[in-house]
């Protein structure tokens, strides 16, 4: 595994550990074995999901905007520095467009057609 892949998931854990922004849900996991995370560290936004053994898959997380608006990207999972273990962090503000202040939802959903897990949210100030 490179270095860079070793990084990527170790942002990932740490993301999921960080204190989050004031939100009403900031954080949640699925019973088998998915977690997603919204963190705040000097300001920036991440968007975490650690998982399991979907390595080099890529998952859909969409940004709903306060005005309602809502966009999607594509990600994929990096493999872990444990079997097993997957994950990606994106900087929110690199890959989704700021739409003013306000409470923002982020939802993520695995694979092709999957359900969405439940909805996470941040707020940003002007």
């Amino acid at each position: 595994m490179t270095a860079a892949r070793v990084t990527a998931v170790l942002v990932v854990l740490v993301a999921l550990s960080l204190p989050a922004p004031a939100a009403a849900r900031s954080r949640f996991c699925t019973q088998g074995d998915t977690c997603i995370a919204v963190s705040r560290r000097d300001g920036v936004i991440r968007l975490a999901i650690g998982t399991s053994p979907l390595a080099g898959r890529r998952y859909r997380l969409c940004v709903t905007a306060p005005d309602k608006s809502r966009t999607c990207r594509r990600f994929r999972l990096i493999a872990g520095p444990v079997d097993g273990i997957a994950g990606s962090s994106v900087r929110w503000s690199r890959h989704f467009p700021r739409k003013g202040p306000g409470k923002y939802f982020a939802r993520w959903a695995l694979g092709d057609g999957s359900k969405f897990l439940p909805a996470l949210d941040f707020r940003l100030r002007s």
